[in-house]
């Protein structure tokens, strides 16, 4: 049901219930920011290039042909390129998708986040870290590595009596890497390195 309408289960500390986070562009204005005041440390990294997807195909179930199995595929050229031609196929199955418009959407909405070389952060900090859950989207703004860019909440480490600290894991907002600035640290990983106006 998550991968229909992009949403993420979590188990909520707080209330002991099972929460739903809708994935959405409107989550941003209402995200929280964390600086140095919340956050003690930040370790980042960028997905590399040989990671992405270049080509999304989703099926669905076609009325139209008797109820058999349809496809559509979106691609991002660019990243066609830049691999130099290779196509990297990503396939995900909708059966409860009933037309090739909706089908199509949706496979743009996957490539658009499987086609981008995101950003992924850990943050340790104060216990403000601990009211973050998955899916929730959060503003992060850090001096080194230089960082001024949204992130969904993909994990949260609520800490233990030896080390009270939560950590929190993050992935790049898609709906605002066009806006996100970020300048990946320095390291001997395959991602890119020097500053990057995402």
């Amino acid at each position: 049901m998550c991968k229909y309408i992009d949403a993420v289960v979590y188990d909520d500390p707080a209330t002991g219930l099972i929460g739903i986070q809708l994935v959405r562009e409107s989550d941003l204005l209402a995200a929280p920011t964390l600086t140095a005041d919340e956050v003690e440390s930040v370790g980042a990294t960028r997905i590399s290039w040989t990671d992405l997807k270049s080509t999304v195909k989703v099926t669905y179930t076609d009325p139209g042909r008797n109820y058999e199995t349809g496809g559509v595929m979106a691609q991002n050229s660019a990243v066609v390129r830049a691999l130099g031609g290779a196509v990297d196929l990503e396939s995900r199955d909708a059966p409860a998708f009933t037309s090739a418009t909706v089908a199509t959407v949706s496979a743009t909405r996957l490539l658009r986040a499987m086609s981008y070389p995101l950003s992924k952060v850990e943050v340790k900090g104060n216990r403000a870290l601990a009211s973050l859950r998955a899916g929730q989207a959060f503003r992060l703004q850090w001096a080194r590595p230089s960082i001024d860019a949204y992130y969904r909440v993909t994990r949260v480490d609520l800490g233990s009596s030896n080390d009270p600290w939560p950590t929190v894991s993050g992935v790049e907002d898609v709906f605002a890497a066009a806006s996100n600035t970020f300048t990946p640290p320095v390291t001997g990983g395959g991602g890119a390195v020097g500053a990057a106006a995402l």
